[in-house]
């Protein structure tokens, strides 16, 4: 039997995040429409990987799934934006947009910024 040393696993390990980081970018990068059911059903007009709006969230949970993040967000009336942090699984939904609020959009590793369409 084969024994890794620990930079090999550490390698690995920083090779599985980089694949998983790169496959989410790849799915971000065009709009996501979700559906919770036939007549709740939305589309994001954008998403953005390694960014967030700061100083806007009026609502924090612990979801899963990016996608639920989502959902979270069409279901509410206030939401215009949400974050999504991959590493603590925290979804914000914000009040505002980047374009209302360029000065407090900034980029954030492991955060999804995404923007909903019909504001």
């Amino acid at each position: 039997m084969r024994r890794l040393s620990k930079k090999t696993i550490v390698s690995t390990s920083q090779q599985n995040v980089a694949s998983f980081i790169c496959a989410i970018t790849i799915v971000v990068v065009t709009s996501l429409k979700i559906c919770a059911s036939e007549r709740d059903c939305g589309e994001t007009k954008s998403s953005v990987m390694h960014y967030a709006l700061l100083e806007h969230a009026y609502k924090r949970s612990i979801v899963q799934e990016y996608p639920a993040c989502i959902k979270s967000c069409m279901k509410d009336p206030s939401c215009k934006s949400c974050n999504y942090h991959l590493t603590t699984q925290q979804c914000e939904l914000n009040n505002k947009t980047r374009e209302m609020a360029p000065d407090k959009y900034v980029r954030k590793d492991y955060s999804i910024y995404t923007e909903m369409l019909n504001l």
